[in-house]
């Protein structure tokens, strides 16, 4: 008797959360605009957009029948269920995928904030999903219009650059985007901070065809008064001429639209080469080179404000007519895994520092013992003996210092033993750490099975995507 009075109090506390005017338990989560969740440096004017449908007590053939999507210009406005941008009203349909815009015309450089609303089997509205946004990039190739493609005026193709521009701001800004394009890899910097955790940006494409643009919202690292927009340039694989744009690499267009004040590339900018270089260009395919980091020319405050940048050159300027920029809309590259080595073993060429798997990334090496000038050679291979795989070689000249530190910046290498030649000290273990780089998808499944050898398969897959391999 116990059991059917509470079966039937539970069944009639599920029925009041479906019985009503909405139908609560069911919500519209992981909101998507164009594929991504909350986007930066959308160039489409016709955005798609896409969620999942939340139903926690698993009602038998729940659907969804319509939809009611919101787009505002302002959060606030959602509150109240408003849209000054789009009100699609109800929508008769149970697609919740590639929903395309049709609201009033969107404008470059601008956020917008959306909600949606469901509605199940019965034709019951669900709650209201939590707000998200998206923000629009330069959508014509006018929009660039006074930012102008600036390089070194002379420096070697291999040599990496340091870009620098002071400017004044009367009071912190609530909105600043950089939207940034560049002819091979780049970092930005807003007062010696990096932007955001991407790496090796933007994405490679041909070249010769598509310029990639990354839109980054920087607000919160400007400040009242002086603040400093620094980029580090590098060929990457632009210096491949299947890319096309051969010669003019390792350049770059920007505009930081901050409020009402705009910053753009132009020749009042300063430039240098830096202390990192690549030491063999990529030319051709499996020749994959390294870096050279000469720490004896290294300069901490050069992204910073109060830096003296007098004996700094002026770049100067390029045209590229043959290429349109775009938005670089794959996700971002990231670090997307870190671990620790295995083993040191002494051998006839250095040091050789084993990692549980083999992974396409970075490694991290303290030094100690050197005196300025002395180099460290840093090879990358697959197995024991090789020793360097594909010439992924890597050079770090010492500047004398109790310890020192060598990382990736702008070339990645393959392999699970890296052999380091030219330490005087024996090096630790804690000396290394090893990051997988790799575009930072998100993993939508997951595989179980009673047969580890079908669960290994899986992993392998996945780690295939990944750039990496399992352990083992």
């Amino acid at each position: 008797m116990k059991k059917f009075y509470f079966s039937t109090l539970l069944f009639c506390i599920l029925s009041s959360i479906v019985i009503g005017n909405e139908t609560e338990h069911l919500t519209p989560v992981a909101l998507k605009c164009e594929y991504r969740t909350v986007p930066v440096g959308i160039d489409t004017a016709t955005p798609y957009f896409g969620w999942k449908i939340s139903d926690p007590l698993f009602v038998q053939g729940q659907k969804q029948t319509a939809y009611h999507l919101l787009v505002a210009s302002n959060k606030e406005l959602l509150v109240p269920n408003q849209a000054d941008v789009w009100d699609s009203g109800k929508v008769s349909s149970s697609n919740s995928v590639l929903v395309p815009f049709a609201g009033k015309e969107l404008l470059s450089n601008q956020t917008y904030y959306w909600k949606v609303q469901v509605f199940d089997k019965d034709g019951k509205p669900s709650a209201w999903s939590e707000p998200t946004s998206f923000v629009m990039g330069l959508l014509r190739q006018s929009d660039w219009d006074g930012s102008q493609w600036i390089k070194h005026p002379d420096a070697p193709e291999n040599k990496t650059i340091w870009f620098r521009k002071t400017f004044t701001l009367n009071d912190v800004p609530k909105t600043a985007l950089v939207h940034l394009a560049s002819v091979g890899y780049h970092q930005l910097f807003i007062n010696g901070k990096k932007a955001d955790d991407r790496e090796l940006a933007p994405p490679v494409l041909d070249y010769y065809k598509r310029l990639p643009s990354i839109s980054y919202d920087v607000s919160k690292l400007l400040q009242k008064g002086e603040n400093v927009i620094a980029v580090w340039t590098a060929a990457g694989w632009a210096s491949n001429r299947a890319f096309g744009q051969f010669n003019k690499s390792s350049c770059f267009r920007l505009k930081l639209l901050a409020d009402n004040e705009t910053v753009y590339s132009d020749t009042r900018w300063k430039c240098s080469e830096s202390n990192l270089e690549a030491t063999e260009m990529v030319t051709q395919w499996g020749k994959n080179g390294g870096e050279r980091l000469d720490a004896r020319r290294d300069v901490p405050d050069w992204n910073k404000t109060g830096f003296d940048d007098s004996q700094w050159v002026v770049p100067k300027t390029i045209e590229i007519t043959q290429s349109i920029v775009s938005a670089g809309n794959v996700p971002p590259t990231r670090i997307i895994e870190q671990f620790k080595p295995l083993t040191i073993t002494k051998i006839t060429e250095g040091y050789q520092v084993e990692f549980a798997k083999n992974f396409t990334g970075w490694v991290s090496a303290n030094f100690r013992g050197l005196n300025a000038g002395d180099t460290v050679t840093i090879m990358t291979s697959d197995d024991k003996t090789t020793v360097c795989d594909f010439n992924q070689r890597s050079y770090y000249i010492a500047a004398g210092k109790e310890t020192e530190t060598f990382n990736n910046r702008f070339n990645y290498a393959a392999g699970r033993f890296i052999t380091f030649a030219g330490l005087k000290d024996e090096p630790k273990l804690e000396d290394f750490a090893g990051y997988a780089l790799g575009t930072d998808f998100e993993q939508t499944s997951s595989f179980k099975c009673s047969n580890q050898l079908y669960e290994k398969i899986f992993q392998l897959d996945l780690w295939t995507f990944r750039a990496t391999a399992p352990e083992g």
